[in-house]
């Protein structure tokens, strides 16, 4: 019995070696597949996208989702990031103020991004909602360590280092209305005489809100206005949207027997701009506004006469940038990134893809310079930019001290017809713009 024992367990053991070792090798390999997974996961960065993808602003966050996602894409093609590639990780807000936060802790302690960018849209129907969204995003950075990149912006003021040496963290790629008054006043100041006015005495004539923010804005029109050498008037209006368009024909009344060049609007909010068009019309003025307060049904709802200026963007311009604007290349990039993609967006939802876009590739420009990364480090990076980041939304220039958006200077004026695309005005012309009497 005992050989047939041996040679039973020698049979055992030729069989089962084998298959022993197999097994060992796939445990080895699978391990390792393991192990270059995870550490594939440590190099891969993340970017957090935190806004509303439910809700009424649904649209146009998605079209801000849309831009980013191409911005990561492209990105991920240069050389810096084969081994750091980036990854777009996005957490709906549904437009609840109240969501923000739970929902950042989310994306940076249980996910991990280094940087969180949002939001996008009017905050609901009326815009109500906005001042409440921004607020809890401004606080993101400071309560979570992580830079915030703001995709829209309607403060006054650029941010800037707080007091105590207590670091803002809040970035933002969208213009302020600080530097749309000045791109508009550089705007209206320039070009050739035309008329008896030389061309350094126009009148820019300006509605604001009657509220704290508007008295901020007229303090801004007044310095500007010197600096300019125009002259500056702005007179406030209450936003009761019941009596909003006799409130603005009067405005406008007024503001033609002030021989107004340009009646300007900041501060209204998008629900008045069908409102503020129709009055310019009647009243056969030039209309300006911030590409803040473009919504999809503007020209449908200002009638087939619509027509206005827009304080925007380059991104606006699309092919009729200037070859000279520092932004043409990133318009074109924009526009090759994003392929079919932007075939059927609306101006808005445009302008909404390029915040995207220009969000993460703020936070590349940063990022690619790094050996080591981490909040503070990125932080510093993007503070410290060898060179003005040059982007769809115009060109900005973060600093130790300003995080500020767009410079007023890369800010352009369009002018918007009914039925047609935006046109680039490279100067203001004088009085032959203005609108007939209708």
């Amino acid at each position: 019995m005992q050989p047939i024992r041996r040679q039973c367990i020698h049979d055992l053991n030729v069989f089962t070696r084998p298959c022993l070792l197999v097994c060992l090798c796939i445990l080895a390999i699978s391990c390792h597949c393991s192990d270059v997974q995870a550490q594939e996961q440590e190099r891969t960065i993340k970017i957090g996208l935190l806004c509303d993808m439910s809700g009424f602003d649904a649209r146009l966050c998605k079209a801000a989702a849309l831009g980013a996602r191409s911005a990561v894409n492209a990105a991920n093609l240069e050389d810096w990031a084969k081994t750091r590639p980036l990854e777009l990780i996005a957490s709906d807000t549904s437009g609840d103020p109240a969501k923000v936060l739970p929902k950042a802790e989310g994306l940076v302690k249980e996910q991990g991004v280094v940087a969180i960018i949002g939001p996008e849209g009017p905050g609901g129907p009326d815009g109500t909602g906005q001042d409440a969204v921004l607020d809890a995003f401004k606080k993101l950075g400071a309560a979570l360590h992580v830079p915030v990149i703001l995709m829209r912006n309607e403060e006054i003021f650029r941010y800037s280092t707080g007091n105590e040496g207590v670091r803002n963290w809040t970035f933002t790629v969208a213009p302020d209305i600080n530097s749309e008054i000045k791109a508009l006043c550089r705007w209206l100041s320039a070009g050739p005489p035309s008329g008896p006015l030389p061309a350094k005495k126009r009148t820019l004539f300006a509605i604001v809100p009657d509220s704290p923010v508007g008295q901020k804005i007229t303090l801004l029109l007044k310095a500007y206005g010197i600096e300019c050498g125009i002259k500056a008037i702005s007179s406030s209006i209450a936003l009761n949207q019941a009596d909003l368009s006799s409130s603005l024909s009067l405005q406008f009344k007024k503001a033609k027997s002030e021989m107004a060049d340009v009646v300007a609007a900041f501060g209204l909010g998008r629900s008045a701009l069908p409102t503020l068009i129709r009055s310019a019309s009647e009243a056969g003025v030039n209309l300006a506004v911030s590409a803040a307060m473009l919504n999809d049904e503007t020209p449908k709802e200002a009638g087939a006469t619509a027509r206005f200026f827009i304080i925007a963007p380059p991104l606006l311009a699309n092919q009729g940038l200037k070859d000279d604007h520092p932004c043409k290349v990133a318009v074109i990039r924009f526009e090759l990134d994003m392929g079919n993609k932007i075939d059927n967006l609306s101006p808005a939802e445009m302008l909404a893809a390029g915040a995207g876009w220009d969000a993460i590739n703020l936070l590349a420009a940063g990022i690619k310079n790094l050996q080591t990364l981490d909040a503070d480090t990125l932080l510093k990076a993007i503070e410290g930019l060898n060179a003005p980041y040059a982007g769809v939304m115009g060109l900005i220039r973060p600093s130790e001290t300003v995080h500020t958006g767009p410079l007023p200077e890369s800010l352009i004026v369009v002018e918007k017809k009914a039925g047609t695309s935006f046109t680039p005005e490279e100067t203001y012309k004088g009085p032959d713009l203005q609108l007939p009497n209708l």
